[in-house]
């Protein structure tokens, strides 16, 4: 049982160390020139939760991450960008 906790804990750990630094997801929206306002509505999230990731006062989640990702993935496949 204790060996199965530590490696939740680690995968857990791992996930949280891909999703970007704040400076990172402020990086990426202002190389986008999106507000925060579309920067949220991409990741499903409020300018305020935005707002957050960018001044460290929370994490950016992984779903929120990945949401990102595949917004732009999609938008790759259609030549969009």
């Amino acid at each position: 049982i204790i060996e199965r906790s530590i490696t939740v804990d680690q995968n857990e750990e791992n996930k949280l160390a891909k999703v970007p630094t704040k400076d990172q997801v402020r990086g990426f929206r202002e190389m986008l020139g999106l507000s925060r306002q579309e920067f949220g509505a991409i990741t499903y999230v409020t300018e305020r939760a935005v707002t957050a990731w960018e001044y460290g006062e929370r994490k950016m989640g992984q779903l929120y991450w990945e949401k990102y990702l595949e917004h732009f993935a999609q938008k790759e496949q259609e030549g969009d960008i």
